[in-house]
């Protein structure tokens, strides 16, 4: 079990279950404003876009940073810990390409797995 306070102590159990379509994420519950995005692939489907639709990109999801001194750096050993300037309930940033796109949360699937629910989405991508 995880300390009070502690990172694994503030993420969410969830189960693997998939949305309906009208179901809506916490964002959107809390604040009606927030954009859902469910549903745009199906919207801009066009067959001539197939091969755009399928091509992969890289969805990165940072939890925080650091800066240290390389001699610090040079200490580091297993069982090291270094402090992120993020507390537990900052959300996480998630980057598609290396461009800023939404802000998630931590959660964790009931297959033990860490997943991130997306509770914003950034109006204007930002590289």
């Amino acid at each position: 079990m995880a300390k009070p306070g502690s990172l694994t102590s503030d993420i969410v159990k969830k189960g693997d279950a998939k949305p309906t379509p009208d179901a809506k994420t916490r964002a959107e519950r809390e604040d009606p404003k927030v954009g859902n995005r469910r549903g745009m692939v199906a919207e801009i489907h066009d067959p001539s876009l197939d091969v755009v639709c399928r091509t992969p990109v890289r969805l990165s999801v940072e939890v925080g940073r650091a800066q240290m001194a390389l001699k610090n750096i040079l200490q580091l050993a297993q069982g090291s810990v270094i402090e992120l300037d993020r507390g537990p309930d900052t959300p996480y940033t998630i980057y598609v390409n290396g461009a800023l796109f939404a802000y998630g949360q931590a959660m964790l699937t009931e297959k033990d797995k860490y997943a991130v629910e997306i509770e914003s989405f950034v109006k204007k991508v930002q590289k």
